[in-house]
């Protein structure tokens, strides 16, 4: 509240003087003194304004640089094409080509707001979006590490022969697994829920195996991996 307070002081503080160096340098209160007080009042305005989102690390953003940039470059060059014209404007009827120049400014960069801004909404959107599947990634790649531990730690009690066959034909599928883009994932929901599905259902076996080894369910095992190994590289092939 108190920068505010001292930022606007400091704004009423440059206007004044604005207006006070114009009064001086002007013999009358012409159109053309009103013109270039009010340009220069509001370009002033604009790079005050701008001052505090430049300088903010919190604010600076792509989108906000880039607009703000746009701005002060539009304040410049309407203060330079005012203050440059008035010099040789010689009678009323050259006005006209001040006012002109004054519109054919503010439509340009009027345009050229809106194509930052336009383009800054998207870049931060797409920003926005690569995160969150950057995240959806790691957070994918804990859950199969974790998965992987998880078995492991149920085969300790599994004969070794077994116990290795299995580990290594999951591990070849979760290395598989692990390489889908998570865009295309994201985009096949149903696929997703039915990976979870289908290691569930092979931890379970695996915890099976651990109070029944027997033959048959080991092979129900090495069966049901090698299926959703098959499946997995259908699914990396027609995604």
């Amino acid at each position: 509240m108190k920068s505010r307070i001292i930022s606007g002081l400091v704004l009423l503080c440059v206007i004044v003087c604005t207006v006070i160096v114009y009064r001086l340098i002007f013999d009358e209160l012409s159109t053309l003194f009103y013109v270039n007080v009010t340009v220069a009042c509001v370009a002033e305005t604009i790079l005050l304004i701008n001052i505090p989102i430049l300088s903010n690390r919190q604010l600076l953003t792509f989108k906000n640089a880039a607009s703000s940039i746009v701005l002060d470059i539009f304040a410049i060059v309407l203060f330079l094409w005012t203050s440059i014209y008035s010099l040789f404007v010689e009678e009323k009827s050259d006005y006209r080509i001040l006012y002109i120049g004054l519109l054919v400014t503010i439509i340009i960069f009027i345009f050229l707001f809106g194509s930052v801004e336009m383009g800054g909404s998207f870049m931060q959107k797409e920003e926005k979006r690569q995160q969150q599947v950057s995240q959806e990634k790691r957070m994918f790649s804990n859950f199969l590490t974790i998965y992987y531990m998880e078995v492991c730690n149920i085969l300790i009690t599994v004969n070794a022969g077994v116990a290795d066959e299995i580990k290594r034909i999951l591990e070849m599928v979760l290395d598989k697994i692990s390489t889908i883009p998570s865009e295309k994932l994201e985009r096949n929901e149903s696929v997703t829920t039915s990976i979870y599905e289908e290691l569930n259902e092979i931890k379970a076996l695996v915890e099976n195996l651990r109070k029944e080894d027997t033959q048959e369910t080991n092979t129900q095992i090495i069966h049901k991996l090698e299926s959703f190994n098959n499946y997995v590289t259908t699914i990396k092939s027609t995604l």
